[in-house]
């Protein structure tokens, strides 16, 4: 597999892009990023190599489901694993969709088998 350095730009410019749209406070669709986007030398780099905003946005949703990044930041191996008066992390806001991943992958790359699950 042969990957050139303006297929890694291109990768790093819809990272950028996704960035940008949860910064602006949007949901970050793959319309929303593909318009922050915009047409690139880069992007297009990507796109001639069989790569989609929708593969950066599904792995971006497959990292949070599986990620320990969270628990690590933190100091501890899972939630089971936190002290139970753990003020930072109770503070945070709870909703009802916390920890629905398909609703989210739904959100952000459409029904269900549109766009299959990575690896890519």
């Amino acid at each position: 597999l042969c990957v050139s350095k303006q297929f890694v730009q291109g990768w790093c410019s819809i990272i950028e892009a996704v960035a940008g749209v949860l910064f602006d406070l949007r949901l970050p669709t793959v319309a929303a990023v593909e318009t922050r986007l915009g047409a690139t030398a880069e992007s297009d780099a990507v796109a001639q190599a069989g790569g989609k905003v929708q593969h950066a946005l599904d792995a971006m949703v497959s990292e949070a489901t599986e990620s320990e990044l969270f628990w690590d930041g933190y100091g501890f191996k899972n939630e089971y694993d936190m002290p139970p008066v753990f003020e930072e992390y109770d503070m945070l806001p709870k909703h009802p969709f916390d920890d629905d991943w398909t609703l989210l992958r739904y959100k952000l790359l459409g029904q269900v088998g549109t766009v299959p699950m990575g690896p890519f």
